[in-house]
C-alpha cells in the first residue's frame, strides 16, 4: 500500500509500521515487507501467494517504526538481501531483458509469416528457457 505525502500515517513521529521477513525451515529468506497491519498483510499474503506462505516457518518482525524508515529498511533488505519472492532487482532486470527478447523475437517471426499466436508460443519458450521462469 503506498501511503500519499501528507497522510497522517506518514507521520516522522508516528511509529505504526513494521518490516517483517519470511524464512523457510532452512532458514532461506522468502520475503521482505513493510506493512501496519502484520496480521492483515499474512492474511492477504495467504490470498495472493499461497505456495509462498505454505513454506514460511518463521517470522522475524521489526518496529515500531515510522513510515520513511521502515520503507528504507524494507528497500535495503530488498536491495542487499535477494529474497526469493518478491521483485528484487536482479529480479526486475532480467524480467527486462526477458520482455525485450521476447518483443523482439515475435518481430523476427512474425516478418518471416509467423502467425501472431504461434509466435507468441514461441517467443515466450525460447525466453523462459534463456531466462527461466519468474518465481511468483
Amino acid at each position: 500500500m503506498s501511503i500519499p505525502i501528507g497522510d497522517p500515517r506518514r507521520d516522522p513521529e508516528t511509529r505504526n509500521h513494521y518490516v517483517y521477513r519470511y524464512f523457510d525451515a532452512a532458514g532461506a529468506l522468502l520475503y521482505v515487507g513493510c506493512t501496519m497491519r502484520p496480521a492483515l498483510r499474512w492474511h492477504e499474503h495467504k490470498a495472493q501467494r499461497p505456495a509462498m506462505c505454505r513454506r514460511v516457518a518463521r517470522v522475524r518482525m521489526l518496529g515500531p517504526l515510522n513510515f520513511d524508515t521502515a520503507r528504507a529498511i524494507e528497500k535495503r533488505a530488498i536491495e542487499t538481501e535477494e529474497p526469493i519472492y518478491g521483485l528484487t532487482p536482479a529480479k526486475y532486470a532480467v524480467r527486462q531483458g526477458k520482455s525485450a527478447y521476447t518483443r523482439r523475437r515475435m518481430s523476427e517471426l512474425m516478418k518471416a509469416g509467423t502467425y501472431w499466436a504461434d509466435a507468441s508460443h514461441i517467443a515466450v519458450a525460447e525466453a523462459e528457457a534463456l531466462y527461466g521462469r519468474e518465481v511468483a
